[in-house]
């Protein structure tokens, strides 16, 4: 047989072949078409798990889970099937898990897009009731594979601020392992370790990966720039031209120099992103009287937007005794000193980024009952730094303490919406917190009437149900409701 490295004048027939051995289910076939076609797929910068349909989008995880729907021969009305087809239904989707587990213990990649913008998740959703173990599969794997990155990430980080001494820990199902590094390694060595602490790791979970370090993080950045997504061509949420450079995904630095318009429902930068919406009204008042238990309190807003949770802070009969807003875009700031909010009585605001300001609160020595994050255009790992490091400092030890934060991340998506909960519940799990969360329908209008999203350029959320979270320090028994004091 010729070597496919030259057989191959272009890659067409390799991406074709793979992808009908992922759509009929074909293990064998796809174990060996990927490894006979690694090297004429790498040498354009492909591998054969993640290769598109050049018309379609469509990955190998994408085509597996299409071979299941109702075009494709599966009944998805099982009353009127007959028993045939209701066993081939059956052995359609066993053969798709069978897939599904190949490739992503071989470095598949959860969240691609195909051109309707959609992930392989998105299509297992779209299965229904017959999707369903299809898409709990995607999740726990994608769940597991952010752990891990994100622990990769954090190992880099003190790595390189330490001259390459630090540890890496590594998410398994039953504990957390370290790997200790004895003297300061090369930046290729660090990543060399890690891809093998990775796959080694990754083996008792089904999980692997042939990216290096720094190709696995900058893919998760893709999903959390922000706590909104960039869309592809294509995509439903989408208004404008993607391929506008206005649509770069908006860093911290770059979202504080943009200036901010207030429309008649929304908060909206010079792109029409949304910063904030008025439909989160109801979000908003049930995050701040679940967090407003009792009177007397010490409360840290992390984050102003349109004032809406601050406004219902205010008017709450527990109105806290001190009422702190951290807030660093000059338009907002701007905002606050229009609505006099500077000179209400035991308001204070604090102008700077949430990490300058908590820096000086816990410098100072300040403590709060009470704290609310809802920021926007920071990643993940913001978010995961400010409750491992910030409010562990900030939040008094007390079973009476409880903090909250705006429950978004990967909200325009279920798939993404569903792994960010899983992740999130896990870190702060780990990070020390007890969260509990409380279910909330948000109005179809939301969800399905395109006027609430008039003015914003994207939709943020396609979400019918939103979580609010009332986190606490594990370990300490929550304490009773106080009530408010006459005096």
């Amino acid at each position: 047989m010729e070597d496919p490295a030259f057989a191959v004048s272009d890659v067409s027939t390799p991406i074709q072949e793979i992808l009908l051995a992922a759509s009929t289910h074909a293990v064998t076939d796809l174990e060996r078409l990927t490894k006979e076609y690694e090297t004429a797929l790498d040498d354009v910068g492909l591998d054969g798990q993640n290769v598109q349909d050049p018309d379609t989008g469509a990955t190998p995880l994408h085509s597996a889970i299409a071979s299941c729907e109702p075009e494709h021969g599966v009944s998805l009305k099982k009353e009127d099937a007959i028993d045939d087809a209701a066993e081939g239904e059956k052995s359609t989707i066993a053969g798709a898990e069978e897939t599904i587990e190949w490739l992503l213990a071989n470095g598949a990649q959860w969240n691609v897009l195909d051109y309707e913008g959609k992930t392989p998740g998105c299509r297992a959703w779209d299965l229904g009731q017959p999707g369903k173990t299809l898409y709990a599969k995607i999740v726990r794997e994608a769940m597991i594979r952010e752990l891990l990155i994100g622990k990769l990430e954090r190992m880099q980080g003190i790595s390189d601020a330490h001259g390459g001494d630090g540890y890496i820990e590594l998410a398994s199902e039953d504990e957390v392992e370290g790997v200790l590094y004895e003297e300061e390694p090369s930046q290729e060595d660090r990543n060399n370790t890690s891809n093998a602490a990775v796959k080694d790791q990754s083996k008792s979970l089904d999980v692997d990966t042939n990216a290096t370090l720094n190709e696995a993080i900058d893919l998760r950045k893709e999903l959390e720039e922000g706590q909104h997504w960039n869309e592809p061509a294509g995509s439903p949420n989408m208004t404008e031209d993607p391929t506008d450079s206005a649509l770069d995904p908006l860093s911290n630095n770059k979202y504080l120099s943009t200036p901010l318009t207030s429309t008649e429902n929304a908060l909206v930068d010079a792109h029409r992103n949304g910063i904030m919406m008025s439909w989160e009204t109801s979000i908003m008042h049930r995050s701040a009287s679940a967090l407003l238990h009792k009177a007397d309190t010490r409360l840290l807003n992390v984050g102003f937007g349109m004032g809406i949770f601050d406004t219902f802070v205010q008017q709450h009969e527990n109105r806290p005794l001190e009422h702190h807003i951290v807030e660093a875009h000059p338009d907002v700031l701007e905002r606050l000193r229009a609505g006099g909010w500077y000179q209400k009585a035991g308001v204070t605001i604090h102008e700077g980024t949430w990490r300058e300001v908590c820096s000086d609160l816990i410098t100072s020595g300040k403590k709060f009952d009470v704290i609310f994050y809802d920021t926007f255009a920071e990643p993940y790992s913001a978010f995961r730094d400010f409750f491992s490091d910030a409010v562990p400092e900030l939040l008094l030890q007390s079973g009476s303490s409880k903090w909250s934060f705006f429950n978004g991340m990967g909200a325009d998506r279920q798939i993404c919406f569903d792994v960010y909960q899983k992740v999130v519940d896990c870190e702060l799990d780990e990070a020390g917190w007890t969260a509990n969360f409380e279910d909330v329908e948000v109005p179809n209008e939301v969800i399905e009437d395109e006027k609430e999203w008039e003015g914003v350029r994207r939709k943020y959320w396609v979400v019918k149900t939103y979580r609010i979270p009332i986190v606490r320090y594990k370990g300490l028994p929550e304490m009773a409701s106080a009530k408010p004091s006459n005096g």
